[in-house]
């Protein structure tokens, strides 16, 4: 089943990043909920901003996991793309627009303090790694040589973590190189692993896929995508 999220808005935006970039707090920030929440451990208590209620532990949200339940009025629950569904009461292509907006906007003036973590808990692999761009599965995707060069991208024929996958180059939010992402071709590795392996320690919520390469436009036109292979073919 396609994902809602395949729809025109933000370039290179995936469902999955705007899950994990976009807090349930930055929503209701957003919104103008200014109800204070009580922190215990990795989770916020607080009244339901949904139904309007005043329980101050009806509503709450895992910090860590990203996801929401009111345990009272709505007795409903889920992640931020089901909060802003039923906050805003917006579709998915307006939700999707929505959170890729508060995704884009924020890295552009928190750069260098969003960089500082990548750093410090991360060690990037600047190397360009050997990767055949003219292989069948690209092709299947109407990827051309050509294209998957651009983006360093291309069958992985060496050992190690990268063994089998298609390897996608990663990049920080200013561009700079920080290691490879693989979509793994194997069917094994595909039940292990899932179809996508990351380098161990990447801090997801810090970087963009391809946010380099539209940080001066983001805001004249958005593409919102499910995975990268969209993004070649625009």
């Amino acid at each position: 089943m396609m994902s809602p999220f395949g729809v025109a808005a933000f370039p290179s935006v995936t469902e999955s990043t705007l899950k994990r970039c976009v807090s349930i707090v930055t929503v209701l920030q957003a919104k103008g909920v200014t109800t204070p929440l009580t922190k215990r451990g990795d989770q916020l208590f607080g009244p339901c901003p949904l139904h309007g209620g005043d329980n101050p532990n009806a509503f709450v949200i895992s910090l860590s996991k990203n996801l929401w339940r009111c345990f009272t009025g709505c007795d409903a629950g889920g992640d931020v793309v089901e909060l802003v569904r039923r906050l805003y009461g917006k579709d998915y292509r307006q939700t999707a627009t929505f959170l890729a907006t508060l995704a884009a906007t924020e890295p552009t003036s928190q750069t260098a303090s969003s960089l500082q973590p990548l750093k410090k808990s991360f060690r990037p692999f600047t190397a360009r790694l050997h990767l055949n761009a003219s292989v069948p599965w690209l092709r299947q995707k109407q990827i051309t040589p050509l294209t998957a060069r651009r983006f360093e991208v291309g069958a992985y024929q060496g050992g190690g973590f990268l063994k089998e996958c298609i390897a996608v180059r990663l990049h920080d939010l200013d561009g700079h190189p920080i290691g490879y992402a693989g979509r793994c071709l194997d069917t094994n590795q595909v039940k292990q692993y899932g179809k996508w392996k990351f380098p161990p320690g990447l801090p997801k919520n810090k970087i963009l896929y391809n946010f380099h390469r539209i940080k001066s436009w983001h805001r004249k036109a958005v593409v919102v995508v499910e995975c990268p292979w969209p993004i070649f073919s625009a």
